[in-house]
């Protein structure tokens, strides 16, 4: 935008559609009331001009100054300007940002607008508002266009930065903790962020996909797959044992998993994380043991239905 761009306000309307407010400013000498930037509520992508709005508390006559600087995660400034423009008793300031000069995932927004009123107009008298906004590029969804390195263990935001010089690209989060229930997601990724490495997120539904050798403080890891082999091998005529739990047809589980898993793209999509890992070795045998079964009650529903679906009777079944 050209200094002492103007629009009309029904091209304002037009641009920012579902724009919502993502920051309020912090209250100043001089000011009774707070400024807001208006940005996509989920972020940005980084291939398009997106609109945004300053907008005032309370609206304003007179002449707006509107001084704006985009940095990011990697020390740059992306871009620098000023904006001049002609309020008449209105409330917003509308420019744009080009996110195709985007380059790391976390950026900043700096403000800082001066108000001079026409004669009379309380404008004349208040100070300039400073709005720190910090905000997210989404890269381009070619995540895997290039090599990525990506380390699983956790790091804090020095050994992440150490970790980048070497050659990591990414890291890793979970989506769910089996002692702890939901993980705090963004204290996870703000080393991450910080230092601008991408991440996927792991172990969703590990308690649900991997019961059987999942890890337990004080337990081995694969207690259950032992437990299971050794109540198989005394007696095999045992049906129960072949029983899995959780039951992967389990209604209940399956709306609990499908529900958690909305949760964590909910909260992670305007990341876009290089990709979502329901388990950590799911199954229930070892990697290298042919050992999966679930002779459950609602899993053999869903399979007799599915053979009713497709052969139409038993006897028609006993044919085939």
């Amino acid at each position: 935008m050209a200094i002492g761009a103007r629009h009309a306000p029904s091209e304002i309307a037009a641009a920012i559609g579902r724009i919502l407010v993502v920051f309020v400013a912090t209250l100043i000498p001089g000011r009774a009331d707070a400024d807001a930037i208006l940005l996509p509520a989920q972020g940005v992508d980084a291939i398009a001009v997106v609109p945004v709005i300053y907008r005032l508390e309370t609206p304003a006559t007179g002449k707006a100054i509107l001084e704006i600087q985009w940095t990011d995660a990697l020390g740059r400034i992306v871009e620098r300007r000023q904006i001049i423009d002609q309020l008449d008793h209105s409330r917003d300031i509308a420019f744009t940002l080009d996110t195709r000069r985007a380059v790391a995932l976390s950026n900043h927004l700096h403000t800082r607008l001066s108000l001079v009123g026409e004669p009379g107009e309380a404008a004349s008298e208040q100070q300039p508002t400073v709005i720190d906004l910090p905000f997210i590029v989404r890269p381009a969804n070619d995540g895997w266009s290039d090599y990525q390195v990506i380390k699983w263990q956790p790091s804090s935001l020095a050994q992440a930065a150490a970790l980048k010089k070497l050659g990591v690209t990414a890291g890793m989060i979970l989506g769910h903790d089996n002692a702890a229930g939901v993980p705090d997601l963004d204290a996870q990724i703000a080393p991450l962020l910080g230092n601008d490495l991408r991440w996927y997120v792991e172990n969703i539904a590990t308690d649900f996909y991997s019961a059987y050798h999942r890890w337990q403080e004080g337990r081995p890891v694969n207690l259950l797959f032992q437990e299971a082999k050794r109540r198989y091998w005394e007696n095999p005529g045992d049906r129960d044992v072949l029983k899995r739990e959780p039951s992967l047809s389990d209604p209940l589980w399956l709306a609990q998993i499908r529900d958690r898993l909305s949760r964590v793209v909910r909260a992670q999509r305007r990341y876009r994380p290089l990709y979502y890992s329901l388990a950590d070795e799911p199954g229930i045998a070892e990697l290298s043991v042919m050992w999966d079964f679930d002779f459950s009650a609602p899993s053999l529903a869903g399979f007799r239905q599915w053979l009713h679906e497709q052969y139409g009777s038993l006897s028609a079944l006993n044919r085939q």
